[in-house]
């Protein structure tokens, strides 16, 4: 049976001594497997913190699926000009239409 670890510090020195490490790449985390001669242990990883310790990691790695792309919120003032713009051509289609 695998292996939970739930903190990143540990996780890496264990997978410093593992034949070979695989990634699963999730919508909201990647799963970081890391097999050993007798355990397979598992931590779930930000995307940031998966892609430091894959840097620093220097055996083989095995990647399943694509990395999502991520998609930033738009900041509270860019979404406040973009309502702006939107209210401003309901408005000027609104005056078109009156004048037609």
């Amino acid at each position: 049976m695998p292996r939970e670890v739930f903190d990143i510090k540990e996780f890496t020195k264990i997978a410093s001594g593992a034949r070979e490490i695989r990634v699963v790449w999730k919508e909201d985390f990647a799963k970081v497997k890391a097999r050993t001669n007798n355990i397979l242990y598992t931590c779930k990883m930000p995307f940031d913190a998966v892609e430091k310790f894959l840097s620093s990691y220097k055996g083989t790695v095995i990647e399943f699926n694509k990395k999502p792309k991520i998609e930033e919120k738009p900041r509270r003032s860019q979404r406040r000009r973009a309502k702006q713009a939107v209210e401003g051509q309901e408005a000027s289609y609104s005056s078109q239409e009156e004048g037609v």
